[in-house]
């Protein structure tokens, strides 16, 4: 497998009686631990639609925003997990919220492709019916 489908999550916060959405990227914790992506820091490159990990001590420079990791540990049923999200600025996910973000193993960056329908949905709407 050389990709692998990551999930949007939106959070609604409240602060001073309004409501404003965060968005976050969720990734899978042995995921991010076994490609040691916790121990790098995720910028966004908004003109190639991409998210990439660098090393933390390295200098970055250009039009890129850089991005935070949030990590959550959860306790349930007696044990405790981990939760790994990439939290995405409201500014930046406005234009990215229409797709979906995979995560490519082999180049090691986060990519985002226009969200496809449910098949079943669109292979009904595809069927049109026949004049006799």
């Amino acid at each position: 497998m050389d990709e692998i489908e990551l999930k949007w999550r939106i959070k609604k916060t409240k602060k001073a009686n309004k409501k404003f959405p965060l968005y976050y990227i969720s990734v899978k914790p042995q995921l991010a631990i076994s490609l040691s992506l916790l121990n790098k820091q995720p910028f966004l490159d908004p003109q190639n639609m991409i998210i990439f990990f660098i090393s933390k001590n390295d200098i970055v420079s250009g039009n890129l925003i850089k991005l935070r990791w949030r990590i959550k540990k959860m306790v349930k049923a007696g044990k405790e997990y981990l939760l790994c999200y990439i939290s995405v600025p409201a500014r930046s996910a406005l234009f990215l919220l229409d797709k979906e973000p995979f995560l490519d193993l082999q180049r090691m960056i986060i990519f985002f492709r226009p969200k496809q329908n449910d098949p079943q949905q669109s292979s009904t709407q595809n069927q049109q019916p026949q004049s006799q």
